[in-house]
């Protein structure tokens, strides 16, 4: 009896609930899936748990226009919550840092240009 697709992968996650496994489908079972409708009902419900998540890390994130406050840091006195974030770097120093790294990167090559020394025959 030749049985389709479908019948192949439901057997195939019934018999992975059942035994506490994963199921492998091979790549005609994945096209199968992929051109019916039962992907898109996976992929709404995919959205559903993408939602779920931003609702869930927005609770934990400081609203817009709310300050803090409380302190921060470990001293006594209040820390400053404005200005430039730490580690933030202007447009010149952000230049100055990728010509020394390209300078970095060039002087590494040829360092391992000069180390390899091509046999001739």
């Amino acid at each position: 009896m030749n049985s389709g697709p479908f019948t192949e992968i439901t057997d195939l996650l019934e018999r992975a609930a059942r035994n506490g496994t994963r199921a492998h489908l091979n790549h005609d079972l994945v096209r199968a899936l992929i051109a019916s409708e039962a992907y898109s009902l996976l992929l709404a419900d995919r959205k559903k748990e993408i939602i779920s998540t931003w609702q869930d890390n927005e609770e934990a994130l400081p609203r817009p226009g709310v300050r803090n406050s409380g302190s921060s840091g470990s001293g006594i006195a209040a820390t400053e919550m404005t200005g430039a974030s730490a580690g933030t770097m202007t447009a010149d120093q952000t230049a100055s840092v990728g010509l020394a790294a390209s300078r970095q990167a060039s002087a590494a090559v040829a360092q391992i240009t000069h180390r390899k020394k091509r046999k001739t025959p």
